[in-house]
């Protein structure tokens, strides 16, 4: 199980990186005056100005977090699961 939460949260951090350096690039340009409009237009600006690796500059570093933190809420999550449901009776 800790093994398939690993996997699970580097698959989901993989995906969903770009979205977060887009984040990213919103609130630096609110902080300093230039905001791009929208979240289109931080993407745009985040590959017109590092290309398309820029979208995952960063990205190891991530999942260095978020691996072992999913697998451990994966395994402790089913372990408890299994624990609950023995005290229920089947219906």
């Amino acid at each position: 199980m800790l093994l398939i939460g690993a996997f699970a949260g580097f698959t989901a951090s993989t995906i969903s990186f770009p979205l977060e350096m887009a984040r990213k690039r919103l609130m630096v340009g609110a902080l300093q005056g230039k905001c791009p409009p929208h979240m289109a237009g931080a993407l745009a600006e985040v590959i017109r100005e590092e290309g398309l690796l820029g979208l995952y500059r960063g990205w190891g570093a991530s999942c260095l977090k978020v691996m072992p933190s999913s697998g451990i809420t994966w395994m402790f999550y089913e372990a408890w699961k299994d624990i609950l449901l023995l005290d229920r009776p089947h219906i």
